[in-house]
């Protein structure tokens, strides 16, 4: 990368990882995402040592994610028996979050100089990151879409933003519907949770033999059965399915 820099004739600015996943067990339990081995303050710091003895580069950013917070829903409604834990994980790993945030940033600042920006955060998270002073931005992607996943969330008032329609073009039996398309399928855990949800007409089920397909969708009319050409309206699960 200097070498890069150098031939370049430019300086490029640097962020680093940092890990703020909870493990109550070390390695053998990991609540969190796995993007970065920088878990404190010294390996933070041996890091940004190097940066600052190397030409051409520096040290301007820190990136530190607490995605056990940010990502993980307090209502599930396929696994409802597991939110207790899930709250657990959530209280356990915020003041975790906030100490080594801290930490890193006090020492890098101690050791080789300030760091510009310091980004926490998700849409998930957004409260309670905000708070952080340590914190100079927050990260609230997909909360501006408001996917219908940010509906297990407490105190996290969105409203959806964005939706995708299905043409009915099929209509098999007087309360069974197809429609074209529909593949939306989020990124993550396989799960019903994964698939969209139908916002518009209410009463409307997917067929579960087929779910939302690749080619065509069928639904279950439970009151009034749409027409041919009929719109139905629908949320995706995450944000990266349309944007």
């Amino acid at each position: 990368m200097a070498a890069a820099a150098k031939r370049a004739a430019t300086t490029i600015d640097l962020c680093l990882d940092i890990d703020l996943s909870w493990r109550p067990l070390g390695s053998r339990t990991h609540f969190g995402v796995r993007r970065s081995p920088l878990r404190d303050a010294r390996s933070a710091v041996n890091l940004g040592r190097q940066i600052k003895q190397t030409p051409r580069v520096r040290l301007t950013a820190l990136l530190a994610y607490e995605a056990q917070i940010a990502g993980m829903r307090d209502r599930n409604p396929g696994s409802r028996y597991l939110d207790p834990i899930r709250r657990l994980v959530k209280r356990r790993s915020k003041p975790l979050a906030l100490k080594r945030r801290r930490q890193i940033v006090n020492a890098l600042t101690d050791a080789v100089g300030p760091v510009s920006i310091v980004n926490g955060g998700g849409t998930g998270s957004i409260h309670f990151t905000s708070k952080d002073p340590t914190v100079t931005e927050v990260t609230a992607g997909s909360g501006f879409l408001c996917p219908h996943l940010f509906n297990g969330y407490r105190d996290l008032p969105l409203e959806p933003a964005i939706f995708f329609a299905l043409q009915v073009v099929r209509r098999s039996d007087a309360d069974h519907i197809t429609c074209q398309g529909g593949g939306y399928v989020a990124s993550g855990e396989a799960g019903a949770d994964r698939l969209p949800v139908v916002h518009l007409p209410s009463g409307l089920t997917p067929v579960d033999i087929e779910g939302f397909g690749e080619v065509q969708t069928p639904f279950k009319a439970k009151a009034t059965t749409p027409f041919l050409s009929d719109p139905i309206i629908c949320r995706h699960a995450k944000g990266g399915e349309l944007a």
